[in-house]
């Protein structure tokens, strides 16, 4: 995954939308998840059409901020 810059200078609004503008033109899924103090928990890289999901990454997004792309109208798997 190419770099992405996480300025938590930004609100998290603001962070939320600066992530989602560089990941818009990614040909594959992609996601951020972020707690309440703009934290990266976690991300993930996915296929063209989805991003597969364990239980236990799908038990942190709890309360959390998540931003993906959907690249080809994708969907999320859990598996």
């Amino acid at each position: 995954m190419s770099e992405i810059k996480i300025d938590k200078q930004l609100t998290l609004p603001e962070l939320l939308l600066s992530v989602e503008r560089q990941i818009q033109t990614f040909v594959y899924e992609v996601c951020f998840v972020f707690d309440s103090d703009k934290n990266l928990i976690f991300s993930k890289q996915g296929e063209v059409n989805f991003i597969r999901f364990t239980q236990e990454e799908l038990n942190l997004l709890g309360n959390k901020y998540f931003t993906h792309n959907h690249p080809k109208n994708g969907f999320f798997l859990q598996i």
